[in-house]
């Protein structure tokens, strides 16, 4: 419809819900205002100059970032990477599993807060969703993993699972509305 001219340009709205069986039926939430974007190479980067683990601020100065549908994981620098899963008992950089991973015996409540900006403001990426699926029997694998070389951020699934976002096509901004814990079902799912 876009791509028809059907919709005026002031009016190109994309929004994405992101879900997971733990969700509860009924969410409410509230909104805020998105940050511009940088659509020059056919990406819709954006600011995200900061990072929190457990409540301490990483500033990323220059930092940017691009979300993305079609990527399940959060893709981040090294120094977050190493940043996080510090705070995470026994995690560790597995060579085998090219990535970081952390005992399956963690409970949801020793996982550390983190938070991501979309321009100056940050939000959270609930601590199930830090997990991404077994590495091993004795294993997660992490939610979370390095960008290796590129020079941005991918917030993929795991971080939109979290939030709502709009992609405000018209006014070249992308924008998330945090979806409001108490309505979401934060049990762990069991793994078969």
């Amino acid at each position: 419809m876009i791509n028809q001219h059907n919709i005026p340009e002031a009016a190109e709205l994309f929004t994405s819900a992101f879900y997971s069986q733990r969700d509860a039926n009924s969410p409410e939430s509230f909104y805020t205002f998105g940050t511009n974007i940088n659509s020059s190479d056919c990406f819709w980067k954006f600011p995200s100059a900061s990072v929190s683990v457990k409540g301490k601020i990483i500033n990323l100065s220059g930092n940017k970032a691009i979300a993305d549908t079609g990527t399940t994981l959060v893709l981040v620098s090294d120094e977050v990477c190493e940043a996080l899963y510090n705070a995470i008992p026994e995690a560790r950089y597995s060579p085998t599993q090219q990535g970081y991973v952390f005992p399956r015996s963690t409970k949801v409540e020793d996982l550390p807060e983190f938070k991501v900006a979309i321009g100056d403001k940050q939000f959270v990426i609930q601590p199930q969703d830090l997990v991404f699926a077994p590495a091993d029997k004795d294993n997660w694998y992490g939610g979370l993993q390095s960008r290796g070389n590129l020079p941005f951020d991918i917030f993929g699934d795991a971080f939109l699972k979290s939030v709502y976002a709009i992609w405000d096509q018209g006014n070249k901004r992308f924008g998330v509305v945090p979806k409001i814990e108490e309505t979401q079902n934060l049990d762990p799912t069991p793994i078969a």
